[in-house]
């Protein structure tokens, strides 16, 4: 099959081996890095402590609120033209593909539409 090795060599075998661990290695990190970063903020709130220098670093507390906004009701409360002015549309692919299928979007609309951007991405499983 192409694409696929049967036999592979010595070399990509051993990265291979040698991606997926550090890969694993990196994902457990991830997790711990969370967990202890949660733990600090939890701390440094119980304590009421907003800035703490260690080790020539400084470490800081910021506690912001992340805003979002209903679209429905904003739409009904303001004027057309200034809510076209504070949103932007956006195409989704999985209902685009779906209005394709379903023969709402001609193929010649598809084509003048779409650009397509090659990449590679590593599967692990």
């Amino acid at each position: 099959m192409k694409g696929i090795l049967t036999t592979m060599n010595k070399s990509l075998e051993t990265t291979l081996k040698e991606f997926i661990s550090l890969k694993q290695a990196i994902e457990a990190s991830t997790e711990t890095l969370k967990s202890l970063e949660q733990s600090i903020k939890d701390e440094m709130v119980a304590q009421d402590i907003k800035k703490i220098e260690i080790e020539g670093k400084s470490v800081t507390l910021v506690q912001a609120e992340q805003r979002s906004f209903n679209a429905e009701e904003l739409q009904k409360l303001i004027s057309a033209s200034v809510f076209k002015q504070v949103t932007e549309p956006a195409v989704k692919s999985k209902l685009f593909d779906a209005a394709v299928s379903l023969g709402k979007i001609k193929t010649e609309v598809v084509e003048k539409v779409t650009s397509k951007k090659p990449y590679s991405q590593l599967r692990v499983n």
